[in-house]
């Protein structure tokens, strides 16, 4: 009888309320809709070397990740053993260090200053508001992003590479009046990925690197959430809260790449890289968490479907009925889509002589060129060229330290790495990336570290 009760009382619910269920999870799939443009993108390889020299190093070898951009290049360098490394980027840095929120000229408090007044004895719950207020006022407009966590542990050996990527992006879109009314999406990307490549001897000085790269990318973004709902979900944190109120989209792909290196005299190697092929994303969108863990395909698959996540009491109200249903009802088909990213080539051409102690770097890369000689004809063919421009260079001295610097687009960017083999390294990068649709419409600058420990760079 109290399975019947249920049922009737949930089916009297849904009669009720499916037009204000639907519409806010799951008709027309809402969570894939333009706010979500940049969540349903392709996953970016990133690390903070390539970062500094502006992007660009389809040839450049000697770092772990090196095969993960062009797995042509997993022929290079032999045994490398990566334990977890952790690397943190911080957005809209100017705006955290010397804000001008009014746009007059003035600064105001910036992060350095109110560490200094927390320093100073004062309580953070004075400075709070000013904290609050100094993030919001840092958020660029349009699409960018606030953070970004990533996790990367792997082994490669001669002609083998398995690699696990772990990355936690927040992003934002800010299309509102002020940064106030900017929402905020949290984004979690799984990538596993496998990569196999040999070498093809031409004569003593011209070689080919062949190699591809396959991977299992799964994907997991929130609703966004206003700086308000927010702030809330921190204050007033509980497990309830996080599972239960908010909308989430979760879906996988499988994207290969392939790359080829053509090793030439003096020191050249051209580089060629065909990425995102077979990149379509399957996703479904969720009530909730409870209800993603309970439903979701890959995640069950791994660890079982979870039973009993909530149970109505003996006088249930509406609110349980509707929280009963979110969580334990399957998603309808309405809530499936899929998303497919266009495959690109990039091209690259590579300079790293050795003189010594001192080994310098110089690489060129042009991203995206089926695209851009496409369009060979458009009237802004040249400000097409410069977009998908990088260039960087890297001088390393006596395999310690690592001085580099770069241009992506027509934003420079500067790095530093220091290395004491599989003992300690890291990296630190002062980059832009541009947001919008045109150069200068949204430039973002951010600062990424990179930290290993008893690990190959």
């Amino acid at each position: 009888m109290k399975k019947i009760y249920k049922i009737i009382l949930i089916g009297a619910l849904i009669l009720a309320s499916t037009s204000t269920l639907f519409a806010a999870y799951d008709a027309a799939s809402p969570l894939s809709d333009e706010n979500y443009l940049f969540a349903t993108d392709s996953y970016e390889v990133f690390s903070s070397h390539r970062a500094a020299m502006g992007g660009a190093g389809l040839g450049v070898v000697g770092f772990y990740d090196s095969y993960l951009y062009n797995p042509a290049n997993i022929t290079k360098d032999g045994f490398k053993l990566l334990t977890p490394t952790i690397t943190m980027t911080i957005n809209n840095v100017q705006k955290l260090v010397s804000p001008d929120p009014d746009g007059d000229g003035t600064p105001n408090e910036g992060i350095f200053e109110l560490s200094q007044r927390i320093q100073d004895g004062e309580d953070i719950a004075d400075i709070s508001g000013d904290l609050i207020g100094l993030m919001l006022n840092s958020i660029n407009p349009g699409y960018g992003e606030i953070a970004t966590a990533n996790v990367r542990t792997g082994i490669k050996f001669r002609n083998v590479g398995l690699n696990l990527d772990i990355q936690d992006k927040v992003r934002s879109n800010n299309f509102g009046l002020g940064s106030s009314t900017a929402s905020y999406i949290d984004q979690l990307d799984i990538v596993v990925s496998a990569g196999l490549g040999f070498n093809i001897p031409i004569s003593d000085s011209i070689s080919i690197d062949l190699g591809g790269l396959v991977a299992f990318n799964y994907r997991v973004y929130s609703q966004g959430m206003g700086a308000t709902q927010a702030l809330s979900l921190v204050e007033d944190f509980t497990t309830e809260s996080l599972t239960q109120q908010i909308p989430v989209c979760a879906g996988y792909s499988i994207p290969i790449t392939l790359g080829v290196n053509v090793n030439l005299p003096f020191a050249l190697t051209y580089s060629a890289v065909v990425r995102n092929i077979n990149d379509t994303f399957n996703f479904t969108t969720y009530y909730n968490v409870d209800n993603y863990m309970n439903y979701d395909p890959t995640l069950t698959a791994l660890i079982g479907q979870m039973t009993a996540t909530y149970e109505l009491s003996a006088t249930p109200d509406a609110d349980e009925i509707e929280l009963e249903y979110q969580i334990n009802t399957a998603p309808s088909d309405l809530s499936k889509f899929t998303v497919s990213n266009d495959w690109q080539l990039d091209m690259g051409l590579t300079w790293a002589p050795e003189f010594g102690f001192i080994k310098p770097v110089i690489a060129y890369d042009l991203v995206a060129t089926n695209k851009l000689f496409k369009d060979a004809d458009d009237s802004d063919f040249f400000m097409n060229l410069l977009e998908a421009s990088s260039i960087g260079v890297q001088v390393s001295l006596v395999n310690l330290i690592d001085v580099r610097a770069g241009l992506s687009s027509g934003y420079k960017s500067i790095g530093v790495g220091f290395d004491i083999p599989y003992i300690f390294h890291i990296d630190a990068a002062y980059y832009f990336k541009e947001f919008g649709t045109a150069l200068g419409d949204t430039p973002s600058d951010a600062l990424s570290i990179r930290v290993s420990l008893l690990s190959a760079k």
